[in-house]
């Protein structure tokens, strides 16, 4: 019997981007997910480009990630503007943001703005985000895996927190 692929953040990393005319090494792949829990695009961390932008869907199976685009789909990251990451969240446990280079500072804030590593409170308990599940597709985030501070896994699902609210000022 063959396990199913897990299709969590934790997962997103050093794989391998199938795209239509070529194959990319990437170090992370960073869903981005707004207060609808929908994937509106997301930012590959590619070993030869660096950060893109990538608005197309991503497949995962097999261990690597499948995209129907050309690799020239993978925009340079300030095509974003910084005020739409303002809408939006990612999860990154390594915060790998926190040393890009190259990079207009304010996108680089904007984007430690969106993470939401760390510790929440919600309904008296403190817990800490320990990763993002998501769809098949990777379009719709289907919970937020936190723990207690007991480390008990706690899956918060669509409804039960507000993903904006989880947002940090960067240095906080």
């Amino acid at each position: 019997m063959k396990a199913e692929l897990a299709h969590t953040q934790r997962h997103l990393a050093g794989l391998r981007l199938h795209m239509a005319d070529g194959e990319v090494l990437t170090k992370y792949v960073f869903p981005f997910v707004d207060a609808s829990w929908s994937v509106p695009f997301f930012v590959v961390d590619a070993m030869t480009y660096g950060p893109r932008l990538f608005r197309g869907s991503l497949e995962l199976r097999s261990g690597a990630l499948y995209a129907t685009e050309p690799v020239a789909q993978l925009e340079p990251i300030t095509t974003l503007p910084v005020s739409r990451l303002e809408e939006v969240v990612h999860f990154d446990p390594w915060w790998a943001f926190r040393g890009i280079g190259g990079i207009d500072r304010a996108w680089v804030d904007a984007v430690l703005a969106s993470n939401i590593a760390g510790t929440f409170n919600h309904e008296g308990s403190v817990y800490k985000v320990h990763d993002l599940e998501f769809d098949a597709g990777l379009k719709i985030l289907d919970g937020v895996v936190a723990k207690d501070p007991v480390f008990r896994p706690v899956t918060f699902r669509k409804g039960d927190l507000s993903l904006l609210g989880l947002r940090k000022p960067v240095g906080k």
